[in-house]
């Protein structure tokens, strides 16, 4: 964001030397406004060029009851690459601004990872170096069950410690980084992925399922399997809104098979 003009309010009510401010423009760096500032703003001398370190800029305007002037404009481009965003992949990677190179101070950053509908989703750490706190007060990662900060939380990391796997109990996890103004680490490496095996959705009444990457192409030599189970004593109605895998003689290369259980604990296929 860059500033074209800022005016300030001036009122000399005892001497040439006591000015009062009544403006103050101030840019947090993140979505809200308990994220970190990145600094306060008033009088007429042009703010310098302010860039976040992710895709959200909070912005605060205060102005008092003594006078005004012509305030301010700004203008802002979001085109450059910066750090968060939405993956919609089935795998990837993300990291760290600057990685491999320390990450920045005041930052803050956000990932949403959403996944094709009804596979969950696991995170694995190749690299991690934070700022270490006993209680993660600091720098610090944080990683939801869901698609928000609002979700069970799965962990709170920091330091130099690999965390472990992490496992959604959904299609998407919601990832936060924030860091302060003291010391800066290297940051991190991770990967994502979908994985589509012994998944078992329960107690549930509706949803959908969807293959890997899908609308895009699945991915090859894939074997992925999921139980639903809804509540005790219904039934389960399954209808496809598309279909489209590679044919063959009697469904002999890629196929979907539905297992259903009868009232004798029987399974009984079909294959489609």
């Amino acid at each position: 964001m860059s500033f074209h003009d800022l005016n300030k309010h001036h009122d000399k009510t005892h001497s040439e030397q006591y000015t009062r401010y009544s403006v103050w423009v101030i840019p947090l760096d993140g979505g809200y406004e308990t994220s970190p500032p990145l600094g306060t703003y008033c009088g007429t001398d042009l703010p310098p060029v302010i860039i976040s370190h992710g895709n959200k800029l909070w912005i605060k305007f205060v102005s008092d009851i003594f006078g005004t002037r012509k305030g301010f404009s700004a203008e802002w481009d979001g085109t450059s690459a910066g750090c968060g965003g939405t993956l919609m992949t089935a795998s990837g990677i993300f990291m760290s601004p600057n990685y491999p190179l320390p990450y920045y101070h005041n930052s803050e950053c956000y990932w949403l990872l959403r996944g094709n509908r009804g596979t969950p989703l696991e995170i694995q750490f190749e690299q991690f170096h934070l700022e270490y706190h006993p209680k993660c007060n600091f720098d610090y990662l944080a990683v939801y069950d869901g698609n928000n900060s609002n979700a069970k939380q799965l962990g709170k990391f920091c330091g130099n410690q690999i965390p472990q796997l992490i496992h959604s109990s959904g299609d998407s996890m919601y990832v936060k980084l924030r860091t302060d103004s003291s010391l800066q680490g290297g940051g991190f490496l991770a990967t994502y992925k979908q994985v589509c095996r012994e998944v078992l959705t329960v107690n549930r009444s509706h949803g959908i399922l969807e293959s890997l990457n899908y609308p895009n192409n699945y991915s090859l030599n894939e074997h992925c399997n999921w139980t639903i189970q809804t509540t005790k004593g219904n039934t389960l109605n399954y209808s496809f809104t598309a279909f489209d895998l590679e044919d063959g003689s009697d469904c002999d290369r890629d196929f979907l098979k539905g297992l259903k259980e009868t009232e004798f604990t029987h399974k009984q296929s079909e294959k489609f």
